[in-house]
């Protein structure tokens, strides 16, 4: 069985392939497809995923710490429980992707589409993710806080007892979002932080002192 499994860990990536529990650390697999693999509990750490296609794909528990995912479509792919820490996801696609307890502490997000996702108790503290699209994102109890979240986007997302606390959320939205519960403390915002039909902005855990929050 070690001799099937290491086998399967050696195989070329391909559409559907299983790599369960696999060391695929500081793979270079730019622009492969990958798209329903199974990659439960692999380590892809630091791996090269450049472009990669893993729509669908099962990448429960896996290690993609550190991982170049710039441009890959990761759309409808299950990520519970996957440690992202670390990882470049500069414009990749994540729509409706399973995200709940997903590492993303300190990666790079920027402009990546991560609409519609199921992210409850996700982890994205200190990310770099300005210009992300969060839209329609069910995210309760989510932790944002010291991520750089600049021209964001939130809107409908479902964030109740989530944190931005000293997030940067210049130029963000949150338009018809849900956000009772949520702690905004030290974070930074400007005018063009938008709470248009917000629900909730009457039961917000903390504003940023000084900020004038929206009526409800």
């Amino acid at each position: 069985a070690a001799s099937q499994v290491k086998a399967g860990c050696a195989a070329l990536p391909a559409f559907g392939a299983s790599y369960p529990g696999c060391d695929l650390r500081a793979r270079s697999w730019d622009g492969v497809n990958l798209e329903q693999a199974s990659l439960d509990g692999a380590d892809a750490s630091r791996a090269s995923l450049v472009l990669a296609k893993l729509s669908h794909a099962s990448l429960l528990r896996a290690s993609l710490a550190e991982a170049d995912l710039r441009g890959a479509s990761l759309n409808s792919a299950r990520l519970d429980d996957a440690d992202l820490t670390k990882a470049d996801l500069v414009g990749a696609e994540l729509t409706e992707a399973s995200l709940r307890r997903a590492d993303f502490r300190m990666s790079q997000l920027g402009a990546a589409k991560v609409g519609f996702v199921q992210a409850e108790e996700a982890d994205f503290s200190d990310a770099v993710a300005e210009k992300a699209l969060f839209e329609g994102a069910a995210a309760p109890r989510a932790q944002f806080a010291r991520a750089r979240l600049a021209e964001s986007q939130f809107n409908g997302a479902r964030l109740v007892g989530a944190s931005f606390a000293k997030a940067d959320l210049v130029g963000a939205s949150f338009k018809d979002a849900a956000v009772e519960g949520v702690d905004f403390t030290g974070a930074l915002m400007d005018v063009a932080t938008d709470f248009t039909g917000a629900i909730g902005v009457d039961k917000v855990a903390a504003w940023p002192a000084g900020y004038s929050p929206p009526l409800g």
